[in-house]
């Protein structure tokens, strides 16, 4: 919780307070307050508002080494309920249990075998109002529900895929938490299997940073606790392997690709309501389906024979001889990523991209704080700059007295006084002696280019100088 106001405080100590007592019930305000480091004034008002919320209650008398014994204090489970639902590729769950999580009052269950989201939806609702009708009554009634979802989940709560299912940006959260008029709680399984998993240990005292969890079932997923925190990712579905969601198909081969459109030379996907490749096209003039990104996931052995198949009947087009000629007698399916997502094949492609780098929402995306980029240390200095920099990415260690523009400066690249450099991509080492202009320009290592010299390029045909050159 990010604290900038002293409500924040006290919400984040009535919540730590809460806390305490739910790890370590029965406890006493005094260790209460020597777990947490607040002074008794403020445990006990606090504490009184949760008794008074009917969420905690004084019971026994504690032991005492001297002087009055502690009363101690526990949470009224009783005071609410709420439900849990497992969405699996087969079935549906649905538990009701009182705020421990722990006793389950009442249970239903059923196959959902091919069924569509409407059909599924509508059962789950008839689940959870069985589920309600058992529910005991309590001051708060039903106070949220949990979802766990076998597939891909963003950090809105949005089911972006569910494989096997076909079931693409759902928002059963919203949906569930209009008719019940509760918090909704959604995400991924294996997510989720990775928070209970932390919860447990931490029950024990240990405190764990690292956490791989792998639940398999009729599918496969993987949560990952790192640094102590859930790792999502910049969308929130890091845990969507693509090899888990090829294994749980059951497919021969998955084929990665995206939404985003691209040039018509690129091979495009038209696919069913399960994700089955049902049509492959290249060279259209008006692309339409799913881009390929040509990442494949197959097994080893399946590729051999492919590829010895193709040599024994001169065939050596993977797009032809293998994704149209067999989509029909393989099982090729496809997985969808709506990120960013870009493919480096040609000195365009490559100068087309990296230029995408100076634009701020591409490098959110990339390089994200939930998903660091390690790379070996250089002990350059900072950069020195004495000229204009405008909207450029400078490495360390560069002398910049010049003008830069939308530029990306690798290590210890000197831009002297006079020289001017716009749309440029400068490796390592290179140098810019005064009055150089350069325009669409990619220098490799430790290129020279001397004064006066005029470097243009374009962004369809950029001019590439090679490693060590004195221009």
């Amino acid at each position: 919780m990010k604290i900038t106001q002293t409500k924040d405080i006290r919400a984040a100590n009535r919540w730590e307070i809460m806390r305490q007592v739910l790890g370590n019930y029965p406890i006493s305000r005094a260790d209460i307050g020597r777990r947490t480091g607040l002074n008794k004034a403020t445990v006990s008002t606090i504490v009184k508002e949760w008794i008074d919320a009917g969420l905690l209650m004084e019971t026994e008398l504690g032991h005492s080494e001297g002087g009055r014994k502690p009363i101690l204090l526990s949470p009224l489970h009783g005071a609410g309920c709420a439900v849990a639902l497992d969405i699996d590729i087969s079935r549906v769950q649905a538990i009701l249990t009182d705020l421990s999580g722990e006793t389950v009052l009442a249970r239903e269950q059923f196959p959902t075998q091919g069924e569509d989201f409407p059909r599924v939806y509508e059962r789950v609702c008839h689940a959870v109002d069985r589920l309600l009708a058992q529910m005991p009554a309590s001051q708060y009634g039903l106070v949220g529900m949990g979802v766990a979802v076998h597939g891909v989940v963003d950090l809105s709560g949005l089911i972006r895929f569910i494989p096997r299912r076909g079931w693409r940006n759902v928002d059963l959260r919203s949906l569930l938490a209009e008719r019940y008029q509760v918090p909704v709680s959604l995400d991924n399984d294996g997510n989720l299997a990775a928070l209970a998993q932390q919860e447990l240990i931490s029950g024990t005292g240990e405190c764990l940073q690292s956490l791989a969890m792998v639940n398999i079932g009729d599918s496969i997923s993987v949560g990952l606790i790192t640094n102590g925190e859930l790792f999502r990712g910049f969308h929130g579905f890091a845990n969507a392997i693509v090899l888990r969601d090829h294994i749980a198909s059951g497919a021969d081969m998955t084929a990665v690709c995206t939404s985003l459109p691209g040039p018509e030379s690129d091979t495009y996907f038209q696919l069913d309501n399960s994700g089955r490749i049902v049509d492959v096209a290249h060279d259209v003039f008006t692309p339409e389906g799913f881009r390929c990104l040509n990442i494949f996931v197959l097994r080893r052995d399946l590729l051999i024979q492919l590829v010895t198949d193709c040599m024994a009947h001169n065939q050596y087009s993977f797009r032809h001889n293998i994704l149209q000629d067999r989509k029909d007698a393989l099982h090729f399916r496809a997985y969808v990523w709506d990120g960013y997502a870009a493919r480096i094949d040609t000195i365009e492609s490559y100068y087309r991209r990296s230029m995408e780098l100076l634009r701020p929402e591409i490098r959110m995306e990339l390089f994200a704080p939930q998903r660091p980029i390690f790379a070996k240390e250089n002990d350059s200095p900072s950069s020195y700059m004495d000229g204009s920099c405008v909207n450029s990415l400078i490495a360390d260690g560069c002398d910049i007295q010049g003008t830069v523009k939308n530029c990306i400066l690798f290590r210890g690249v000197r831009i002297e006084p006079g020289a001017d450099v716009e749309g440029c991509i400068l490796f390592k080492g290179t140098v810019v002696r005064r009055g150089a202009v350069l325009r669409g320009v990619i220098t490799d290592k430790y290129v020279t280019v001397q004064e006066g010299r005029t470097l243009m390029g374009h962004e369809n045909y950029p001019l590439v100088v090679a490693r060590g050159v004195t221009v």
